[in-house]
């Protein structure tokens, strides 16, 4: 009696791997359209070329972490047609400028946060100056 399970199995992940081949495929589609070469792509990925290079050879799957440092390095690629090949490469421009928006809204924040820190040490500063010049 065949094993079903087995077949299954392996039938999946068949698809699994033609998945990954071709969003590799895609990637380099990409890679070309920006104009970039593996050694500009790791360093703004901030990864190793020989990883790279397995990655875009179907020899191992791309990390979590090159897909969180491509949607950040790259924000106008559309991350579901990397994966899919659905829709187009970019986004459009209603989109990305959504997400630019809310990058930059994270900025503000952050400096808003940075420009408390510093009045309070400049007040810090300002009383221990009082304090020393007696005043």
């Amino acid at each position: 009696m065949p094993n079903y399970h087995n077949k299954e199995h392996q039938h999946r992940n068949e698809r699994i791997e033609q998945a990954h081949q071709q969003s590799m495929h895609r990637l380099q589609q990409f890679i070309k359209h920006r104009g970039l070469n593996i050694s500009r792509l790791a360093e703004l990925l901030e990864v190793s070329k020989p990883s790279l290079y397995r990655n875009l050879d179907s020899k191992s799957y791309m990390t979590y972490h090159k897909l969180v440092a491509m949607c950040l390095a790259f924000p106008e690629l559309n991350m579901h047609w990397l994966i899919t090949g659905e829709g187009p490469m970019l986004k459009d421009d209603t989109m990305a400028k959504h997400e630019g928006l809310e990058v930059m809204q994270g900025q503000i924040e952050q400096l808003e946060e940075d420009k408390l820190k510093l009045h309070a040490q400049i007040e810090a500063l300002q009383s221990t100056i009082r304090m020393l010049s007696g005043k």
